[in-house]
């Protein structure tokens, strides 16, 4: 898949970018639950696992959803109103995963960086890798809209996009299985276009 979904390999096209609103009081919950695949009665056959950065998981995605929704009360989301959640997927084709020795420790790696990228930029964020029917792997990333360190709600134009798919692209080879067994090692270079970003 290309950037945002659209089916393509080899250039960016960015003609069905879609955004979903989520600035309903309960995005934060149905954004985690439906990631984390929590939803009541729900089956969770296609997660393979699910994580959290910048909120602790203590017991459940409920203390998840607790502390996503208490940074954006401490910085008044009921008065400023707009989103509350980001929700972007990386869709990873076959031999993109074969890289990763087909391991869920390397997928997880690999979530695990991809979303310190939005940790690092100030956003909480829960990941989870799914598994499609296809036999096909993406990962989700669901993002607080707003920032903890600062209260800034997160404002991304297509450009800074496409950066971050670059970025979680060279992180995915840089997370790749070498012959000896061992996972690369992380630096960068240009790397060809791989894994799709999608929101």
């Amino acid at each position: 898949m290309g950037l945002l979904g659209i089916p393509t390999r080899t250039k960016a096209n960015t003609g069905g970018y879609y955004k979903n609103n989520y600035t309903n009081q309960d995005a934060v919950a149905k954004v985690i639950r439906y990631v984390t695949r929590t939803r009541a009665d729900e089956s969770k056959d296609d997660l393979v696992f699910y994580g959290a950065i910048g909120a602790a998981r203590f017991g459940s995605t409920d203390d998840i959803i607790q502390q996503f929704c208490c940074v954006q009360n401490a910085y008044g989301i009921e008065r400023r109103g707009g989103r509350r959640m980001y929700h972007e997927v990386f869709s990873l084709m076959d031999e993109e995963v074969a890289w990763l020795g087909n391991s869920r420790e390397s997928l997880w790696q690999l979530a695990m960086e991809c979303a310190m990228v939005h940790y690092g930029m100030g956003f909480q964020v829960v990941f989870a890798a799914h598994w499609e029917k296809g036999g096909h792997f993406h990962i989700h990333f669901a993002v607080n809209s707003i920032s903890f360190i600062n209260g800034r709600k997160w404002h991304m134009s297509l450009d800074e996009i496409r950066q971050r798919e670059e970025l979680f692209n060279r992180i995915l080879y840089n997370c790749r299985v070498i012959p000896d067994g061992k996972t690369a090692a992380i630096y960068f270079q240009d790397v060809p276009r791989l894994g799709a970003l999608k929101i």
